[in-house]
Parts: structure tokens; sequence; C-alpha cells
């Protein structure tokens, strides 16, 4: 019978396919096909006849439909699902957490918090006690956002990541003390393999394992405590992705760097992040701000004569972060033409360090130098850095890489930024040489491209 609703569907008799989908679910709810075929007709046509006359007996079709919507991202027509399924049922406390998140998604914060508000006051529910404190920490309200994630622990007790998301709201806060006991329950990929975990002691004749567990930029911001273990331990291991052990072995000769921690054979172990809380250094105490890395002298020379060899200003541009399906993501991309005006100042020369031209923006800006397309790991990253007078990116690796060498940086950071840059300021206390320059509205970077401009107009 599928086969009769597909067949339908291609030839363009939609009422029909509609009416075939509707009655396989009727008889077998479970037809993940069926809801298919619904969800094409919607996105193909706007409409499907049913909702205009919604029954109780369509309410479990209607959430499937709206479910498989929000996921392809289609979000209006996965809010008019929603909807009607209020309609039908206007106590579903989870239809209501799904309608946040979608107007979350959307940049619709008001009615993304009265949906979760909804939801809770319908049932004291885990997700959207969870999303909104979530949400909160986003907006900068810690105090709600505190109040929301404790009642999300308190529903489920054992939830990492309801532990995670409050550690982070005290983090932002600059609340070390209360926030890095949460922050340490973060949910960690094989965080169970691990064995005999530091708790910050002395051993002086001991092996520590120290494993990054993040991306690349959290492991180059914290691989500034890797010297300071030295005062703990006989020997240090660390075990760090490939594409960074050539840059820790020439900053730090001291320590062994293994991309894997099988064999490998050690006392304690610790990972990366926990790093400040076992030394006891916190946000009045980050070490090395002033830099903490060097570049390699022969590949720095190497770039500078083939690729350096101008009286202009070299500034260094990043602006598209990896991983962008993960949620929030979209704060940290920026269309390149939306930085073109930057490329009009005449006494600026412009190096592009984007690995990977993701949306293929550089064919159009051939001004640009591509120094992406030469780097091999993270060593040749920095010593390309290391030519530049400025450095422009989004929050990503190279904002790291740049405040570890003490390059002159201008941070182009999301309304929504995450904990590490704590509060509205222009400053940081990670790096000394990064100036802030924050969106004033979410996804919207004429305001931040503008005050660039005319520093380096200046």
């Amino acid at each position: 019978m599928i086969q009769d609703a597909v067949n339908n569907f291609n030839n363009n008799n939609f009422d029909e396919a509609e009416k075939v989908a509707l009655k396989i679910l009727e008889e077998n709810s479970s037809s993940n096909e069926a809801v298919d075929v619904l969800a094409a007709i919607f996105l193909k046509v706007g409409k499907l006849n049913f909702l205009g006359h919604p029954q109780p007996k369509h309410l479990p079709i209607i959430r499937q439909i709206a479910v498989m919507l929000e996921d392809l991202k289609t979000y209006e027509h996965a809010i008019i699902c929603y909807s009607k399924a209020l309609e039908l049922d206007p106590n579903d406390s989870i239809a209501y957490n799904n309608l946040g998140l979608i107007y979350e998604e959307i940049e619709n914060v008001e009615k993304s918090i009265s949906c979760y508000l909804k939801s809770i006051s319908i049932k004291n529910n885990y997700p959207a006690d969870y999303n909104l404190g979530v949400l909160y920490r986003k907006l900068n309200d810690l105090a709600n956002s505190e109040k929301y994630l404790e009642k999300a622990i308190a529903l489920q007790p054992l939830n990492q990541y309801a532990c995670y998301a409050l550690g982070m709201t005290y983090l932002k806060g600059r609340n070390f003390k209360k926030g890095y006991p949460y922050f340490l329950e973060r949910p960690i990929i094989g965080k169970e393999k691990l064995q005999n975990i530091w708790t910050g002691e002395k051993h002086p004749d001991k092996t520590l394992l120290v494993f990054c567990e993040y991306g690349f930029g959290d492991a180059i911001m914290f691989s500034r405590y890797f010297s300071l273990l030295k005062n703990y331990f006989k020997n240090i291991k660390v075990c760090a992705r490939q594409a960074l052990i050539p840059l820790f072995e020439k900053n730090f000769p001291d320590i062994e760097f293994v991309p894997t921690i099988i064999n490998v054979e050690y006392d304690y172990s610790t990972f990366l992040m926990d790093l400040p809380y076992r030394l006891k250094l916190d946000f009045d105490n980050i070490p090395f701000n002033e830099g903490y890395l060097k570049p390699d002298v022969e590949k720095a020379e190497k770039y500078k004569k083939e690729y350096f060899n101008t009286d202009l200003k070299k500034v260094g541009i990043f602006y598209v972060g990896g991983e962008l399906e993960k949620r929030n993501a979209k704060y940290r991309a920026v269309e390149l033409k939306k930085l073109e005006k930057l490329f009009d100042l005449k006494n600026c020369k412009f190096y592009s360090f984007q690995v990977e031209d993701i949306f293929n923006e550089l064919d159009n800006f051939p001004q640009i130098v591509n120094l992406g397309k030469t780097f091999n790991d993270f060593s040749d990253t920095l010593a390309a850095m290391k030519n530049l007078d400025l450095m422009i990116t989004i929050d990503s690796v190279p904002v790291h890489l740049a405040g570890a060498i003490g390059l002159k940086t201008l941070l182009m950071l999301p309304k929504y930024s995450e904990w590490r840059w704590f509060s509205d300021t222009s400053s940081t206390p990670w790096y000394n040489s990064v100036e802030i320059i924050k969106q004033e509205k979410a996804c919207d970077w004429e305001d931040v491209v503008e005050k660039i401009y005319n520093k380096i107009k200046e």
C-alpha cells in the first residue's frame, strides 16, 4: 500500500497520496514511510487536507509529521503541525517544548521562553527546564539560567548534560568555585577509559596522562597549563589529535605527545580542561596571558619570503568555524562578502587562514591570499601567523593561536557567546593581545565589521 502512496505522489496526485498514507497510519501508526509521504506532500504543496479539520485520531500522526519537519529544519511547517496538535491536546508539554526549540532557532526569543514556560506549567519536565536554562545563559540572564538548570538537575540528578550546563552558567559569571565541580561532570566520549583520575596532589615520582577531550581550539587554549604540571609529576604524557602534535612537540619538548591512549602507561590521568581546577588557578590567576607558544622559526621565515614580501599591513582573516551541524554553530560563521568593506582598505593585504573554503567564497575575492591551502598542521598555521600585523577571526582556533603568540587580534564575537568569554567586555583575561568586538544583534555582523573597519582605518 505504501507504494500506492508513493506512486500517487510521484504522479502529482497529492490528495490521493494523502488519503492512502493516512489509511496506512491509522492501521499502523509506526509506518515511517507513510509519515515521509505526508511530510513530502506538505513541503511540496504547502498543505495537508486533513490539517484543515484534524480529528483526535490524527493527533499521533500530526506529532510524527511535526518531528519529521523539525528534523528537516522546515520550521514554518513544523510550527503549523505543532499548533494543530495543541488544538487537539492543549496540555501537550512536549509540543510546547519543541516549539520553544524552534522559536529559539529562528531567533524569536520571546516566543521561545513563552513556550518553555507553558510546557513547565503543564508538567514539570526536564527538557523544558534544561532548554530554558540554556537559553537564559545565552541571554546573559545567569540568575534565571541557574534557577531552571537546578530544577532540571532535581528532576534528573544523574544527567551529565544538566550538570555541564549549570557549570557553564556559573563559569560564564566567573564563579570558578561553584562552576568547576559541575563542569567536571561534562559528557566526554570514552570518559570511562581513563583510569585513576588525578585530583591535584603532587606525585614527584609518577607519570600523568592528560587527555585533550574536545576541539583544537580548546587544546591550544588550555595547553598553557602543560608546563606547570612539571611541579606535580616526574613525567607528563598528553594525548592530542595528530594535527596538534608537531606544534606541541616544538613548544613543550619535555612532554611526550601521543595520538591515542591505547597501550600508553601512566599512573594518574586527567582531562585537559580540568587542569585549571586541579591546579587551583581561577580566572584571576590565568597563566601566560601574554603568550605561551612559539612558531617554528624556519617555517615562519619561509612563509615570509613566499607570501609576506610587502610593506602593506598584513591582516589575516578566518570567518567560518568547523562542525556547522552543531547547535549554535551558526553563530560562528560569517559570509566572506559581509567582510567585503574591509578589503577596500588600501593600506592592507589580506590573507585567508581557512583550511577549507566551505562555501567556495574565496574565488570571488582574488585579492585575498589563500594561505589555508598550504597548511598541513597547526605548526604551519602558527608559522604563517607570525608574519601578520593583525588577525581578524571568529570564535575558533585562530583566536587561540594568535593569542598564544601575543599577536594583535580582533575577535568577532557573536551576541550569544560561550562561557569562556564571560560577560560583555572588550578584553579577555585569557589573552592580552585579543580585543573583543561583540555583536549587538544576533547573526548581524554589520556593526562588527564597521567597528573593525574604523579601527584599521584609524
